[in-house]
C-alpha cells in the first residue's frame, strides 16, 4: 500500500523490522539498483491509459443504454470530457502499483521472506515484541520463525 507520508518506507511491511534511517536507505537502494522500476511503471501506465481510451471511445457511445433516458450526445460528451482524465488517473495508479511491486520483490529477494507464524502463516512483520500471534494466539518462538 502506498502512503503519502515522510516515512514512505513504512508502506513496505518487509521494512518494518528496521528503524526509519535503515528503512529509508534500503528503499532508496532498491529504487535505483539495477534496472530502474520507473520505466516499467511508465510503460504499464501508458498501456492502461491506452486501454482505457480504447474502451471509452470504442464503447462509450453504447453506454447510453445503461444511463436510461440520457441522450446519446450527452453520453458521448461525458466520455470525451471525462475519458482522458479518468484514464490518466488509472494510468498513474497502475504505474505506482507496478513500481511498488517491483521494489517490494527486490526487497524480498535481498532480505528473505518475512517471518510467519508456524501455526497459521500470519505475517509477523513489525511484531518484534508481541508474545503471541495476533491471528491464532500461538506463542511466538523467535528461534523457529
Amino acid at each position: 500500500m502506498r502512503l503519502v507520508s515522510p516515512t514512505l518506507h513504512r508502506a513496505f511491511p518487509v521494512l518494518d523490522r528496521f528503524d526509519d534511517h535503515q528503512g529509508e536507505a534500503l528503499l532508496r537502494r532498491a529504487a535505483r539498483l539495477g534496472s530502474s522500476p520507473t520505466p516499467v511503471a511508465i510503460a504499464s501506465g501508458v498501456l492502461v491509459f491506452l486501454l482505457w481510451l480504447t474502451l471509452v471511445y470504442g464503447f462509450g457511445p453504447t453506454l447510453g443504454q445503461f444511463f436510461g433516458s440520457m441522450p446519446r450526445s450527452m453520453v458521448r460528451l461525458l466520455s470525451v470530457l471525462l475519458g482522458p482524465y479518468l484514464g490518466a488517473a488509472l494510468a498513474a495508479g497502475a504505474g505506482l502499483l507496478v513500481r511498488d511491486r517491483v521494489i517490494e520483490r527486490r526487497l524480498l529477494r535481498w532480505l528473505g521472506p518475512p517471518p510467519r507464524c508456524l501455526g497459521c502463516g500470519y505475517r509477523l512483520d513489525g511484531l518484534s515484541s508481541a508474545p503471541c500471534c495476533p491471528e491464532c494466539g500461538r506463542e511466538i518462538d523467535r528461534t523457529e520463525v
